[in-house]
């Protein structure tokens, strides 16, 4: 299904590229920020699409438990925009300690991570995690598990509709 994805997105940019160079479409800017925002909304969408697939297929074959807050991972990021007087945040990712239905302990740390700790430690928190691959655990959050998805949607549907809009408003009847 990807390899499909990746088939359209190809012929859709040599089909705009080759109607923007041999003059079928107009190189004008609301054609060109049509064929942009268009693309790039569309792909977006795809994008938070297979994400929600992945996610619930893995949730659908996972288990839930219970775990336990037990740290913080703090790892430094740098704010990349001010080039020339770097700023450094940390970032908090919990450290969450689980009990497998088979009575294994695991530790992991969460992907999801945030300026400040989310979590208190010793707080209790649920956990999803695969039988067979145990330190790919996540907590049972909606963000820690559906802010990829979201995230692509809430970015994605709007450059898709400006497209349109700037479409329908180009195009005279």
């Amino acid at each position: 299904m990807l390899r499909l994805c990746f088939l359209i997105d190809t012929v859709a940019l040599l089909a705009g590229l080759y109607g923007f160079l041999t003059g079928r479409l107009p190189a004008t800017t609301p054609t060109i920020l049509v064929a942009v925002f268009g693309f790039i909304g569309i792909n977006m969408l795809l994008g938070s699409f297979f994400s929600y697939r992945k996610t619930s297929k893995w949730l659908a074959k996972s288990v839930r438990v219970t775990g336990e807050v037990i740290d913080h991972a703090g790892k430094e990021s740098v704010d990349s925009f001010n080039r020339d007087e770097p700023h450094y945040d940390t970032v908090y990712y919990p450290v969450v300690r689980y009990r497998t239905q088979t009575g294994q302990t695991v530790t992991f740390t969460s992907s999801v991570g945030s300026s400040q700790p989310s979590h208190s430690i010793g707080q209790s928190v649920g956990v999803v995690y695969l039988p067979n691959e145990l330190e790919k655990a996540e907590i049972d959050e909606f963000m820690s598990l559906w802010l990829v998805p979201v995230i692509l949607m809430g970015i994605g549907f709007p450059m898709l509709v400006a497209s349109l809009g700037i479409a329908f408003s180009v195009v005279k009847p």
